[in-house]
């Protein structure tokens, strides 16, 4: 699963769970 973030919040395969809180992190921050 490859998800487009920041590079601080890079986070490649294994985390869900971490994707999604860094997802709703960043989208409360930008």
């Amino acid at each position: 699963m490859e998800v487009i973030a920041p590079k601080p919040f890079t986070y490649r395969g294994g985390g869900d769970k971490a994707v999604l809180l860094l997802h709703g992190f960043t989208g409360n921050t930008m």
